[in-house]
């Protein structure tokens, strides 16, 4: 959950410029070794940055609703 709490801070647009040099590489990499190129510009940083955002209420939920599991019941 400090994980997810940390990404949740750092605001939308820095997210998405801390994701491009890092896609970029990746992309290098990808046509190096498999063929194939991705743009790091566009759809895919913007998926990972909702993907990370949706991540702490997800969590934070999945774990209260297992604590409040009755232990009679498990």
């Amino acid at each position: 959950l400090g994980l997810a709490s940390v990404v949740q801070t750092v605001p939308g647009l820095a997210l998405l410029a801390l994701f491009y040099p890092l896609l970029l590489a990746i992309a290098s990499l990808t046509l190096r070794w498999f063929g194939f190129d991705f743009s790091a510009f566009g759809f895919l940083p913007a998926m990972l940055a909702l993907a990370l955002y949706s991540m702490l209420p997800v969590l934070r939920n999945t774990i209260t609703g297992l604590n409040g599991v009755d232990p009679a019941l498990l």
